[in-house]
């Protein structure tokens, strides 16, 4: 294997793991959440949400993340009810 590649992904096991926090923001407020994160090419995370601000002042639950393309992701969101 080839570690002076400069892409990760020009090698057919490339790809990369972190550990990330991001928020989701939107016009009623915003979302905080946190996890591993894996861009692999079949590759899926799911994220923890640790709380938010405005409506999502309480916010509970789990972001699923699915990785499409490079650099491309879908994003499925699940709150508790109760939480927000």
């Amino acid at each position: 294997m080839d570690f002076n590649t400069a892409d990760p992904y020009a090698r057919p096991d490339g790809y990369m793991i972190a550990f990330t926090n991001f928020n989701i923001v939107s016009r009623v407020g915003q979302v905080a959440a946190q996890g591993i994160w894996t861009e692999k090419a079949t590759g899926s995370s799911s994220f923890v949400i640790l709380g938010g601000t405005g409506i999502y002042t309480h916010a509970a639950g789990s972001i699923e993340m699915r990785v499409v393309d490079r650099s491309v992701y879908w994003f499925k969101i699940k709150m508790e009810q109760e939480s927000c």
